[in-house]
């Protein structure tokens, strides 16, 4: 990272590294005449580290080598409030972590895990980092040998295994998940059923090459197969065909978006024409069809409406036209190349179906991809299919269609965090209060007053940030009490505003800390202020997390 300071070490150029990725320098090489500088050294060995961390990050992934154990979670044997953290690599966002040999998690001297009162989920994930190490750690690294003098540092990667209520809100820190722990409520002890492992497995390429090489014979055979049978198909169809009707289906629309319904129209013939009469009954593997089933008129023709949504049953004559009007927001911000999410704002009433029919894997891990918003969103197919029956049971025709809904949900949750929270400013309020606090003649804070003030920072970001989110996401001004009628929908985006104006936060406390160090503030009195005021801002953090769930999970107003 460009102009690290290192707290360790005695290094020129002030501490400071001088690597900087975004020079894409390859090397650095020595000219003949002029002084070897550590700096220059240290590029060099920035430089390697670099590439070889872009590689393995980048082209390799997260996960642990076929048939290795690294890092798998098991129970205890017997079972105890405890877990074993086996031996073995994983790869971490670049960083290769070894356990030398298998662990216990209580023996990391982490806090001990939790027995819960209520059934409740954790996650178990591996947490990496660099620590530079020095003569202080490592007595063999003063060479007293021979010259009796510490010459180089080293970096050490360092893990730590660690557990958290389901999902994982990402640190500061590299980390990758290992597990799910499904705790019932009151088992004081963790046994291997309720271990869910969750690491990639089968990394090495070697093993990769050698799946791909296995298969391709047998990709081969099927192919061989499959031509066989398309060719008997053709002769089975022509017979098929005399004994079968021809059902033809054709929906008004073959793209929509969520929440929108289709209309399709099934036609049944027979060699002499349209067969009137006859039952069909219609099924679906995305959202809901009504009616189910219906007779065709004379023309051979019935109709059913299939609706957008994730629904084992179709929603109520009062939820329809609210999901209708949801549509046609999504449809009317639509341009050539892009939904306009920020222009798309929406009634308590409508985030609440929004929120109802919308798939639990929309709200999950909002934040990962906070950069990342999709102008075109995905789509969902639904295949629906139509059977034509003779009587009520014989089948003498199936057809199917298929319609594209667009899932913007997801995408517009990801906006509407993001839009909030270019209009919350947090930096510069956290610099205005360390600026009241710094005392220039003594080279020193007032480090009460800045942690007085980092608690009147999250009130006043907390109702800024209610306020504009409310801006953003609602159609109208909305009274408190109707704040928490809006779902999911709404509490995911207020979670995520929180979360990330915490780290807002603690990045501008971070930064001021470092721009006054550069003004003389001793360097252990940094750190130190810096671990106090952190754990201040978290809590505070804390207090603004409640109050959002108060307003947007209970319907009252911020802060009570």
């Amino acid at each position: 990272m460009s102009g690290l300071l290192r707290d360790k070490g005695n290094f020129s150029n002030g501490n400071r590294d001088t690597f900087d990725p975004k020079n894409h320098f390859l090397g650095v090489r020595l000219q003949q005449g002029v002084p070897l500088l550590d700096r220059d050294w240290n590029e060099l060995e920035d430089t390697r580290r670099y590439f070889e961390w872009t590689l393995r990050k980048y082209f390799i992934g997260d996960g642990a080598p076929a048939e290795e154990g690294g890092f798998k979670i098991e129970a205890t044997n017997p079972a105890t409030n405890d877990f074993v953290i086996r031996a073995g690599r994983c790869m971490v966002e670049g960083f290769d972590a070894t356990n030398d040999a298998d662990a216990q998690y209580s023996g990391q001297g982490q806090p001990a895990l939790p027995v819960p009162n209520a059934p409740t989920k954790f996650v178990v994930y591996l947490e990496v980092w660099s620590e530079p190490v020095t003569s202080q750690q490592d007595p063999q690294l003063r060479n007293a040998q021979d010259i009796n003098l510490e010459t180089c540092i080293r970096d050490q990667l360092r893990w730590v295994v660690k557990v958290a209520p389901w999902p994982l809100t990402p640190g500061t820190r590299a980390s990758y998940i290992l597990a799910a722990i499904d705790r019932p409520a009151n088992a004081n002890t963790i046994t291997a059923d309720m271990i869910t492992d969750l690491r990639r497995l089968n990394l090495t390429l070697s093993d990769v090459a050698d799946g791909v090489a296995n298969l391709k014979p047998r990709v081969k055979t099927l192919e061989e197969l499959v031509a066989a049978l398309n060719a008997s198909m053709e002769d089975v169809k022509q017979d098929l065909g005399r004994l079968f009707w021809d059902v033809q289906m054709q929906a008004s629309d073959s793209s929509a978006f969520f929440g929108q319904t289709v209309s399709v129209t099934v036609t049944v013939k027979n060699a002499k024409g349209p067969v009137a009469g006859v039952r069909v009954e219609f099924t679906t593997d995305y959202g809901a069809v009504s009616p189910a089933s219906a007779v065709t008129n004379a023309q051979g023709q019935a109709t059913t409406k299939l609706l957008g949504v994730e629904a084992s049953t179709p929603p109520d004559d009062k939820e329809l036209p609210v999901l209708a009007g949801v549509a046609q927001k999504a449809a009317n911000a639509k341009t050539q190349t892009a939904i306009a999410y920020s222009m798309m704002k929406f009634e308590p009433a409508e985030m609440s179906v929004i929120s109802k029919y919308s798939p639990a894997s929309t709200f999950v891990d909002i934040e990962r991809n906070l950069g990342g918003i999709r102008v075109i969103p995905p789509g969902k197919t639904a295949t629906v299919s139509c059977y034509a029956k003779q009587g009520t049971s014989i089948v003498r025709g199936i057809g199917t269609a298929q319609i594209t809904f667009s899932q913007w949900v997801r995408d517009w949750v990801i906006t509407k965090v993001a839009d909030t929270l270019k209009e919350v400013d947090v930096s510069s309020r956290v610099g205005a209060k360390f600026g009241a606090a710094w005392k220039a003649e003594e080279k020193d804070f007032e480090v009460n007053r800045i942690n007085e003030g980092i608690f009147d920072v999250y009130s006043d970001v907390a109702f800024e940030a209610q306020g504009k989110l409310v801006k953003n996401v609602f159609t109208d001004i909305v009274p408190d009490d109707d704040l928490g009628k809006a779902g999911v929908v709404a509490q995911t985006i207020a979670q995520a505003v929180t979360n990330q104006v915490g780290q807002k936060t603690n990045a501008a406390v971070k930064n001021e800390i470092a721009n006054f160090s550069n003004q003389g503030l001793e360097p252990s009195k940094a750190v130190s202020y810096q671990r106090t005021i952190l754990q201040n801002s978290n809590q505070a953090n804390a207090g603004v997390a409640q109050g959002f769930k108060m307003t947007f999970g209970s319907g009252g107003g911020f802060g009570g």
